[in-house]
């Protein structure tokens, strides 16, 4: 399910992986950021997420993944921490209070990706399973967040009319360029 996401900021945060490895994500950054989040009712749609993203991203985006796991009782977070390590081999930031997923809106029963700017703006959400449509929208927004970074003044000689456009052109785009914004 896509939702429009209203502009807003996302907070830095900083969590353990389950390797006891203190991860953080702080805007601004140098690259868009994909934060997949999901409970234990979310976590088999996970995958259908990160390996069309990651597959088509690779090192250009960050993609984090996010575990709500504030029902987990703090007696059994030991062996949860343990299933993480032996069942899942990249870092998946553990919420065990759950304040950073309730920050960026999870609602938890399904997994969630949330799109954020390179800035720390929250640019697109999407929940539930990556079907096809629903990875069509994450793309069209992250492939204008990819060539706005990805974008570099032409090389052109060092004088004369091709300068000239140049420089109007980089005028034109400003320092960077302008993010663009999903129209869903």
């Amino acid at each position: 399910k896509a939702e429009v996401a209203a502009v807003l900021r996302a907070p830095d945060f900083k969590l353990s992986d389950q390797y006891g490895q203190s991860l953080s994500i702080q805007y601004p950054r140098e690259s868009a950021c994909v934060l997949i989040f999901a409970d234990q009712r979310g976590s088999s749609q996970v995958e259908g997420w990160v390996r069309p993203l990651y597959s088509r991203y690779q090192g250009r985006v960050t993609i984090s993944g996010v575990a709500e796991l504030s029902s987990v009782p703090s007696a059994l977070r030991t062996m949860i921490q343990g299933i993480f390590k032996k069942t899942i081999q990249f870092p998946v930031m553990l919420d065990w209070t759950g304040r950073v997923s309730r920050q960026h809106e999870y609602r938890g029963k399904a997994a969630a990706v949330v799109i954020v700017d390179p800035q720390g703006l929250i640019l697109h959400r999407e929940t539930g399973k990556a079907a096809v449509e629903a990875l069509e929208r994450c793309y069209e927004v992250l492939d204008g967040l990819v060539r706005t970074e990805d974008e570099t003044p032409p090389t052109a000689p060092q004088d004369g009319p091709a300068v000239e456009q140049a420089q109007r052109q980089s005028r034109q785009n400003g320092a960077g360029g302008a993010v663009r914004q999903s129209d869903q």
